[in-house]
């Protein structure tokens, strides 16, 4: 019942229900003979398959940049340090980047060009416009800019300070395509807000709200481009196998997940759950992680929270390529558009083809499963999850409906 790592007392439930239902609905969720299953597999294969275009690229190099951030202590160092960070990020990939072969996508870690800011604070509503970058905004033009400059789609997570939102900032990953365009902005469904310690918004606590403003479909942004369906996840997400599948549902082929996490490889289910992601959605999952931070002036040895290990993963979840190492590290790999294409369509070897959200479309629409919905609608500048609170409640609840087994006291 430990809140930091019981992964079931944090999914919401309730956000990803309506997606399953829609599914269930489907005429072809159901088939009653293997027949029947091969021709509904064929026809989901259909449905998702994108028709050629002329500009399509389907074997490409991709890069991740494993960047080192220069961490902030103050609220003045969020908007001081973003400079630094940001030239940082853009000679990683211009100093590498050259000599890959036909480069057409770079990714940064989350958090690239603050770090993480949960040691500010508990409730840090007060400073969201510090904290956040703004689309359009001085460093966010930059990043358009070096698109532009390399003629590749650019990725990578940062802290957003939306004006519509006040006193708020979400945890966002975005892609810029080769022209410069913001063409994908994802807010983070699962983040460290639920633990307490980083009070950030997440879509699930304003809900409501959320798909009021935007529709469900909003969460689970996709993009349709000429080097394949692009799609991100940020850090923690994981380690929740319906975000991905939800991204994956919507025709994802190419998953980002620019991360910060504190542990690289030696937390190993954490590690392995890349591995999966990909596999069980025949996705290529690129991992950008950070190669450590440095806390002091002129610190060059990286700290415990951010120790590399990014991992280029291909669709069927072996490892292309790893940086063993921490430090900047560009991480280069090859995107097989094709490949992965015919993977997709072998029926019997895409996993995802034999899901059938009918089965279980009704069980997260329950009340209450997991983390609820809309505990975070009202005062920004406060904080509800403070001390893994609601966490708590979710697993006391499981606890009483027998679903967990509380711990016995020692003898």
């Amino acid at each position: 019942v430990a809140p930091v790592l019981n992964f079931a007392s944090i999914v919401r439930m309730n956000l990803y229900a309506p997606g399953y239902k829609n599914e269930a609905s489907a005429p072809t969720s159901s088939p009653q003979s293997r027949d029947e299953w091969l021709t509904d597999g064929q026809a989901r294969v259909a449905a998702k398959a994108r028709a050629p275009q002329s500009d399509d690229v389907t074997t490409y190099s991709a890069m991740i940049g494993q960047h080192v951030v220069h961490q902030s202590h103050t609220p003045e160092q969020l908007v001081e340090r973003r400079q630094p960070n940001l030239d940082d990020a853009f000679d990683l990939v211009r100093n590498y980047g050259a000599r890959a072969a036909n480069l057409k996508l770079v990714v940064y870690p989350e958090f690239f060009l603050t770090g993480p800011v949960s040691p500010l604070g508990f409730k840090l509503g007060h400073i969201a416009d510090k904290i956040g970058v703004t689309f359009p905004g001085p460093e966010m033009d930059q990043v358009a800019a070096f698109a532009q400059e390399i003629g590749a789609y650019v990725s990578g997570g940062v802290f957003e300070y939306d004006p519509e939102w006040p006193s708020r900032f979400f945890n966002t990953a975005f892609i810029y395509d080769p022209s410069g365009n913001l063409i994908h902005r994802y807010r983070k469904i699962h983040c460290g807000d639920t633990m307490g310690f980083l009070p950030d918004t997440t879509p699930g606590s304003v809900f409501d709200q959320y798909v009021d403003k935007y529709g469900y479909e909003h969460l689970f942004p996709v993009a349709d481009t000429p080097i394949g369906r692009l799609a991100t996840t940020i850090c923690f997400d994981n380690n929740f196998p319906e975000t991905y599948r939800a991204m994956a549902q919507r025709g994802a082929e190419v998953i980002l997940h620019p991360t910060s996490e504190p542990h690289g490889a030696h937390r190993m289910g954490w590690d392995a759950a890349r591995r999966m992601r990909a596999f069980e959605n025949v996705a290529y999952v690129l991992s950008a992680g950070h190669g450590g931070e440095y806390f002091l002036p002129g610190r060059t040895s990286p700290s415990s929270r951010g120790r590399g290990y990014s991992k280029f993963i291909n669709f069927d979840g072996s490892v292309q390529a790893e940086a063993d190492t921490a430090g900047q590290v560009p991480l280069g790999g090859v995107i097989d558009l094709r490949a992965l294409r015919q993977a997709r369509a072998d029926l019997q070897a895409n996993v995802a083809l034999w899901d059938d959200s009918v089965v279980y479309a009704d069980e997260y629409g329950k009340t209450p499963r997991g983390l609820p919905n809309n505990l975070w609608p009202d005062d920004p500048l406060g904080n509800p999850y403070f001390g893994g609170a609601e966490i708590k409640k979710v697993a006391a609840a499981y606890v009483e409906a027998g679903i967990f087994v509380a711990p016995q006291a020692a003898e």
